[in-house]
């Protein structure tokens, strides 16, 4: 009889462990706006990032890819945020980027955000 009742608690101890997929950080990363500025002879493209929490546990280290195409150049970055993000909230951060000559423009669809990751 203790062999079933230990059986069973055995049992429904496994049940109720969860997905260990379920503690892992998980959110979202999109482009919410840009623009192009000269100052003091320096055009810059500055790039405002949405990095959304979607899971369940907090994200501490967000790193993502942005890559901005204009008619002169390609830049790309590999950024990296430790802004503490609890789970359901979000946050803003501005990026920029300096280009190489004050006369190029960013090309239509040429700004990509990608390759989201979150620990």
């Amino acid at each position: 009889m203790k062999c079933l009742v230990l059986l069973a608690i055995l049992v429904s101890g496994l049940g109720s462990c969860h997905d260990p997929t379920d503690w892992y950080p998980c959110g979202t990363v999109e482009l919410a706006g840009h623009y192009e500025l000269e100052s003091l002879g320096t055009k810059s493209l500055y790039a405002t990032i949405l990095i959304s929490n979607t899971g369940g546990s907090v994200i501490s280290r967000s790193t993502f890819g942005l890559s901005a195409i204009t008619d002169f150049s390609c830049y790309y970055n590999t950024v990296v945020s430790e802004v503490r993000i609890l789970p359901g909230m979000a946050i803003w951060t501005t990026l920029t980027i300096p280009y190489a000559n004050p006369d190029e423009f960013l090309l239509e669809d040429g700004l990509v955000v990608e390759n989201g990751f979150f620990e």
